[in-house]
């Protein structure tokens, strides 16, 4: 029965997933630009580039925060993880969904990330080495090469009500941001746009 409702609740996410991307609305709030942090913390091997994205949930009066962090050791070309953190709120079981685009969202599955660590607070997903398993047909997709080619990233999860909320961030900034990490520069805050 558990099988049956998590299938039925990842068809009526993908449905509702293309619905949001695709709305008038989303599309016109990726136009505008809002200012965020890139906050860059280095240590002796490693540097941490950290973006807190707010949203807000139907209903709710206070934003939430998804924070998006990529590791990258100096002696590498690709980062050591990526890593999503949400309120714990969203549905554990269900992880959460990824899609990329351009002026259209990229064709092909969603990808599906599982939360592999919940405290009272957040739940978190990591990508290691950038990598993350497609769930249908078992191929390695490079996520991180979809960071540095795709103009958005979409970021979906479920909350236990069936409701669902999406979360676009233009890629430009991480691009321009991460670019500057290879070449060993620090720069000041840069620019993202989100969708609530």
């Amino acid at each position: 029965m558990k099988k049956i409702f998590t299938f039925l609740a990842f068809l009526s996410v993908n449905y509702a997933f293309s619905q949001t991307i695709d709305s008038r609305e989303a599309k016109a709030d990726l136009e505008g630009k809002t200012a965020f942090n890139w906050d860059t913390k280095k240590a002796k091997r490693t540097t941490l580039l950290t973006l807190k994205v707010p949203y807000q949930r139907e209903g709710q009066d206070s934003a939430e925060y998804l924070t998006l962090t990529v590791a990258k050791k100096r002696s590498k070309k690709r980062p050591s993880f990526i890593s999503l953190s949400v309120p714990d709120h969203a549905l554990q079981h269900n992880g959460m969904l990824i899609k990329f685009g351009q002026k259209e969202l990229e064709r092909g599955n969603l990808l599906k990330l599982s939360f592999d660590h919940c405290t009272e607070e957040y739940c978190t997903a990591r990508i290691i080495g950038g990598y993350v398993t497609d769930e249908h047909t078992r191929a390695e997709i490079d996520v991180f090469q979809k960071f540095l080619e795709f103009e958005h990233v979409y970021f979906l999860f479920i909350y236990p009500n069936g409701s669902h909320k999406t979360v676009a961030i233009p890629l430009s900034s991480f691009q321009e941001q991460y670019k500057k990490l290879e070449k060993g520069k620090t720069t000041s805050p840069s620019l993202a746009t989100t969708v609530n």
